[in-house]
């Protein structure tokens, strides 16, 4: 294998073992000069206690192994690229501070300013502010002093407290400062620090008052209070008793159960429903009307002057039993009764109405837990007796006076009128089979 190079090869860390030369590997030591000089070592027994070493062929440059570096322990060069630092986490500034920086020489601070509110101890005092500058070595007692009278408050009572503008916000509590020499100079310090720190804003104090508004002010030799007065006016209107009176006074003799208006001039029998005498009792209990003195209505137009003409007002003599008047209407808060001149008043004298009682009890029967029977007596005691009046009186009567709730009130009149209807029907056929009668006669 030697023979097939022919640079000169360095063989002397080669180790041939004996009686290799004797199987012809190498047949001439002429062609290895190198070799002739550097004859082998005389062999030695005590050799051969270790074993024989490796023996390593010789090989081409470009199929020798890669040289193998090991990494170097000192820092790179400084041609090479080098990672930049961590940068430290910095927090981002408060809201608060965001209109002040750090000063790394503040300035000697000697005055400040302060602003005082006035009349805030007066009800209903029209608030204004003035604007005052003191020293920082200005003593707590001529502090407090001064500020108590601009705003015209008791030093001994007194209880004020600031806050730093502009730095906190109209909802933050404010710090108080009142007799206490220490919050005094904590304020001092937190001031004259939110100056030395101040861009272009100015900084001031702003006092408040603490205490309550009970103080009270004098307007025209008059004292007003936040307390309510004893003599308060009663604006609940209770004419039960006038009205019960005018009933006595108006009932009749000849029609017995009924409430009627004898005419002074006339002599004429006017029966008045519930709403009607409600009214009078009304104007009797406010010193507008008397017992004798009827209200200014169309209804007694034979003894006041008649404001409509057109309107002629309905009176029956002893052998006309009910009046046909409509519902109460309503106009600038003054109820009148109007006439129903839907159809004549005739044709309701033969008609038989159920009672009140009825009616009640039939609605008992449907809602059980209304308990409309318990109205009958109130409802009676007023002169409603039969379902047809029922729909000539004005609701708030119901709701004020009987005091039937809004729910059961809706009830009480759709079904006064399907029974008033009913009755109204039901005469309509008599008459008819009354007429075909007679003709066939």
């Amino acid at each position: 294998m030697l023979e097939l190079y022919s640079n000169p090869v360095d063989t002397d860390y080669l180790q041939i073992p004996p009686g290799l030369e004797q199987e012809g590997v190498i047949h001439d030591n002429q062609q290895h000069p190198q070799a002739q000089q550097n004859p082998p070592a005389p062999y030695h027994p005590q050799a051969q206690q270790n074993p024989p070493a490796l023996y390593y062929p010789l090989a081409p440059p470009h199929m020798n192994p890669p040289p193998f570096y090991p990494a170097q322990a000192q820092p790179l060069p400084a041609m090479f690229p080098q990672a930049d630092p961590a940068v430290p986490y910095v927090p981002p500034p408060h809201t608060h501070s965001c209109y002040y920086q750090t000063i790394a020489n503040p300035a000697n601070v000697t005055q400040f300013m302060v602003s005082v509110p006035l009349n805030t101890g007066t009800v209903g005092g029209i608030v204004s502010c003035t604007k005052l500058q003191m020293p920082t070595n200005l003593a707590f007692n001529n502090f407090f002093s001064c500020i108590c009278a601009c705003m015209d408050l008791d030093p001994v009572s007194a209880c004020i407290g600031y806050k730093i503008v502009p730095g906190q916000w109209a909802h933050d509590i404010p710090y108080q400062i009142s007799n206490n020499k220490e919050e005094y100079r904590a304020a001092i310090t937190n001031i004259v620090d939110r100056i030395n720190q101040a861009r272009m804003r100015e900084v001031f104090m702003e006092i408040l008052n603490l205490d309550p508004l009970r103080c009270t002010v004098e307007v025209r030799d008059t004292k007003c209070t936040n307390q309510v007065n004893d003599e308060t006016l009663n604006t609940n209107l209770n004419f039960n008793k006038q009205l019960q009176e005018l009933q006595e006074h108006l009932q009749c003799q000849k029609h017995c159960g009924r409430h009627c208006y004898i005419d002074p001039i006339t002599a004429d029998h006017c029966e008045l429903d519930i709403a009607t005498q409600t009214y009078w009792a009304k104007l009797i209990f406010l010193n507008q009307a008397l017992l004798e003195r009827p209200p200014n209505m169309s209804l007694f137009s034979s003894t006041t002057p008649n404001t409509n003409q057109h309107q002629s007002p309905q009176r029956h003599s002893s052998q006309h039993q009910s009046p046909l008047l409509g519902r109460i209407a309503t106009s600038h808060g003054v109820i009148y009764p109007v006439l129903n001149l839907t159809h004549d008043s005739n044709d309701n004298d033969d008609v038989v109405f159920l009672s009140i009682h009825n009616l009640l009890a039939k609605l008992n029967s449907l809602f059980p837990g209304a308990d409309y029977l318990q109205y009958e007596s109130v409802l009676t005691t007023h002169g409603v007796t039969c379902v047809n009046t029922v729909s000539t009186i004005e609701p708030s009567f119901f709701a004020d006076i009987v005091g039937i709730p809004g729910t059961h009130l809706q009830a009480v009149i759709q079904h006064a009128d399907s029974l008033t209807q009913h009755a109204q029907k039901g005469k309509e056929k008599v008459l008819v089979k009354e007429k075909s009668e007679d003709k066939e006669n």
